[in-house]
């Protein structure tokens, strides 16, 4: 008698688990099926195309003229950055002491501080 419990306990609680198991693959099924076609996927795949997109970084030689423009274009475009930079900086003076003082706190500003426009060129 005393196996016969043992193994209706053992049963019981592997149908529990089972049970378990079964009604959250039901709502991991359910969330997939609700996705919008486009996001299908995975983020492994996401990164296995990304890997396939070359990578472009231009300096500034070559920033101001990616577009094949003639060189004196490119010398207006770079006067014209320059100028604009120039003005902001003079203009915002009081924002960049203030944002350089709180950088080290928020992660929103380490992130948008981080070098991925064209504002890298003037540093």
């Amino acid at each position: 008698m005393q196996w016969a419990a043992t193994t209706l306990a053992v049963c019981g609680i592997g149908a529990a688990a089972l049970a378990t198991s079964m009604l959250t693959l039901g709502r991991r099924l359910e969330l997939s099926q609700a996705k919008h076609r486009s996001l299908a996927g995975h983020a492994r795949m996401a990164r296995r195309i990304a890997s396939l997109v070359p990578y472009y970084e231009h300096g500034e030689e070559r920033f101001f003229c990616a577009d094949g423009a003639p060189a004196e274009i490119a010398a207006q475009r770079r006067d014209g950055f320059m100028r604009l930079a120039a003005l902001y900086d003079e203009r915002f003076r009081e924002t960049n002491r203030l944002t350089a003082e709180v950088a080290g706190c928020i992660s929103d500003v380490q992130f948008t501080d981080a070098d991925f426009t064209p504002a890298g060129l003037l540093q």
